[in-house]
Parts: C-alpha cells; structure tokens; sequence
C-alpha cells in the first residue's frame, strides 16, 4: 500500500536527483494532522511551497502557478503530482539559472 506522504516524498527524491536545492519541515503532532512543507529554492526565499497533508494523497502548492490551474482561495493550487510541482519547479529552475548564466 502507498504511503499517504509519497508524493512529497517523491518530489524531494526527484529534486535531489538533479540537485535542486529545496528545504523541508515534517510537523506531525500525532494528531492525525500533520503535514509536511517543502520550500524551493528555500524557505527564507520561497517561489514555491509545497504541501502535502497527512490526511491527502495529492500536493498543494502556492506560487508558480498557471493561468488554467483550478484554485483553491486565491492562491491555493489543489490536487497536484509530485511529477506536475517538479516539472514546474524544475522549469523555473533551469529559466533563472539560464538568466543567470547569461548575466554573469
């Protein structure tokens, strides 16, 4: 059976395989409700935060977000892969390192 938390768990493997830095919180408070938190490229200067809740079998995120995606609130993106964040994150990752090549 797979783990409710697999998706943020395949997200940071797939982030760490191609070296994208990212920082993670695990709060779990034995209460049923836990969640864990991924920042790209950090939680200081977040683009990105990513969540899964102990109780959810898909991602969460706010920040890079797209025109067509179905929002939850105002800046909530529900019901995301692990694979749909990495590739928006890896996308943006490759578009400012490009940038920042280019500027150097």
């Amino acid at each position: 059976m797979m783990s409710r938390m697999a998706e943020i768990n395949r997200l940071c493997k797939e982030l760490d395989r191609v070296g994208i830095p990212y920082d993670r919180a695990d709060k779990f408070h034995g209460t049923g409700y836990g969640y864990t938190n991924v920042g790209y490229p950090s939680k200081d200067n977040c683009v990105c935060s990513v969540v899964q809740h102990e109780t959810s079998w898909s991602l969460e995120i706010v920040g890079l977000t797209q025109p067509d995606d179905e929002m939850l609130g105002d800046s909530i993106t529900p019901d995301l892969s692990s694979q749909e964040v990495f590739s928006r994150i890896r996308k943006h990752w490759e578009d400012t390192r490009s940038r920042r090549w280019r500027n150097d």
